[in-house]
């Protein structure tokens, strides 16, 4: 008789399965939000949600800003945008490979608009990821640049439990919730401010852990973790999709090669990565069109058309700009 043999998972493929599943449902529970808020016409509702909520008084005259910057930036985010969206024309099942990097792509084209932003507001920022990102939560937290979801953060030292959300729905209280299990619309916003609340302890972790190396100490005392963290700007989904960044391109992948079940999942993750990342794009560049003006904006997407000679940028840039220039 044949003789079958059972093999079970190792420690380290099970913990490369559970990060896989828990970025993925993050993901997924964003996507869900973005849907439910904005339905299936994404760009048109965003775009009426937007309409009057984008302040643009405290713009410099868009001749006094530097309009060949803009065009790098904005180019550069575009192309990143391309290269994430490109293995929709390839066998699916590549995704388990594709999704390792995807992270990388959809974070720095979102950084990248950021950056033109911030160079389209006329508004001095150096140009490094802690300045742009603390920049944008000041904005998100005081200025009402961003619409849900992008506008919810949260603040306060969440070790010793004293953290708050803000811009959360009307009525919404936090609740646990495990990773592991599918996101609904039942339990998305849980999901999000899960989330935001595991990237702030990561980034208040990795300040204790630089503060006690450079004081030579094993522990430290209550205030003056309170102190470190009162130093943190406002929790966003920007600083998520950093710490998303950071995970694939340096600390988990193997969580997109071991951690994937199957293809489905892959798939998953891709689309929801990819709709988020559209969005974001969205709600930015409008910013930027009101900024720059609309003649302008349009000439740089023209462009930017002009050096797509396989018109790849027909299913990105160009689908969000023909809804924002309309």
């Amino acid at each position: 008789m044949p003789s079958f043999k059972i093999a079970f998972p190792d420690e380290e493929e099970l913990l490369a399965e559970k990060s896989f599943r828990t970025y993925k449902n993050y993901l997924k529970s964003i996507e869900l939000i973005i849907e439910t808020l904005y339905g299936s016409e994404l760009f048109h509702k965003l775009k009426l949600a937007l309409r009057n909520d984008v302040p643009v008084t405290a713009a410099k005259p868009a001749s006094t800003v530097d309009l060949n910057k803009i065009k790098k930036l904005l180019f550069n985010a575009w192309y990143s945008e391309i290269i994430l969206y490109l293995p929709n024309s390839f066998d699916p099942g590549l995704k388990f490979y594709s999704n390792h990097w995807a992270p990388v792509q959809a974070y720095y084209s979102v950084y990248l608009s950021l950056r033109s932003l911030i160079e389209s507001s006329g508004v001095n920022c150096r140009e490094d990821h802690t300045n742009t990102l603390n920049l944008i939560a000041s904005w998100i937290k005081n200025d009402n640049l961003f619409l849900p979801p992008w506008n919810a953060c949260c603040k306060g030292c969440v070790e010793y439990g004293n953290h708050k959300f803000y811009c959360l729905p009307d009525g919404y209280t936090a609740k646990e919730v495990s990773t592991l299990t599918n996101p609904s619309r039942d339990n998305m916003w849980d999901f999000y401010s899960l989330m935001l609340r595991t990237t702030r302890d990561r980034i208040l972790n990795k300040r204790k852990m630089d503060w006690k190396r450079k004081h030579n100490r094993k522990r430290m005392l209550k205030a003056e973790i309170f102190e470190l963290d009162k130093n943190i700007h406002p929790t966003t989904i920007f600083d998520s999709l950093y710490r998303l960044r950071i995970r694939s391109n340096y600390e988990d992948a193997d969580a997109f090669m071991m951690g994937t079940q199957t293809q489905q999942d892959a798939e998953n993750y891709h689309k929801a990565l990819v709709t988020i990342t559209g969005a974001t794009l969205f709600t930015i560049e409008t910013c930027i069109m009101q900024f720059l003006g609309k003649d302008n904006f349009k000439n740089l997407v023209d462009e930017f058309k002009k050096r797509d000679p396989v018109k790849q940028s027909e299913k990105t840039i160009k689908t969000r700009a023909d809804v924002i220039l309309s």
